[in-house]
């Protein structure tokens, strides 16, 4: 492992208090009308994956296993959330006749109102932030920024590849 003489002007100090930066702005998105940024967030890939679906000639609904990939989440996890979710009349879950098994979850009326009275408050914030920032200024830092993103997951996947091996 190598040393570091200084930290402080390490560009790896600045990655990490970048992040946490990030992280202090969180209360600016999270609990909107009770309903946690997690659940925000499920509720628009939910959304999502209900128009792509549609758009193939598909059900109405999601498989909930579609979900869990999707949101990279285990199926406890999606559950919980759903159950939450569900408790609060903004999805609702159903079966096919055709396959029990499969369970498939939609936004309710409830569920889309508050899905785009939160959108809209969220992209206000987010429209301010490019006003200030400018687009070509915002588009670049969310470009190199999922390209950080996607090597940080890369090398993630290496250092458990190379733990198991």
């Amino acid at each position: 492992m190598e040393e570091y003489e200084d930290w402080e002007a390490h560009c790896g100090k600045k990655i990490l208090d970048l992040f946490w930066r990030y992280k202090c702005v969180k209360p600016l998105f999270v609990q909107r009308d009770g309903l946690p940024m997690s659940a925000f967030f499920m509720l628009h890939k939910i959304e999502v994956c209900g128009k792509l679906q549609k758009e193939n000639g598909g059900d109405d609904g999601v498989r909930i296993s579609e979900v869990s990939r999707r949101t990279q989440m285990s199926m406890p996890a999606v559950s919980q959330m759903l159950n939450s979710l569900e408790g609060k009349g903004l999805v609702a879950r159903s079966m096919t006749k055709n396959d029990r098994r499969a369970v498939f979850v939609c936004l309710t009326e409830k569920g889309k109102a508050l899905l785009e009275q939160n959108r809209k408050e969220i992209f206000s914030i987010l429209d301010e932030a490019e006003h200030r920032l400018g687009t070509e200024n915002l588009n670049q830092l969310i470009e190199l920024s999922g390209r950080l993103f996607d090597i940080l997951l890369e090398i993630e996947k290496e250092k458990l590849s190379d733990n198991r091996g």
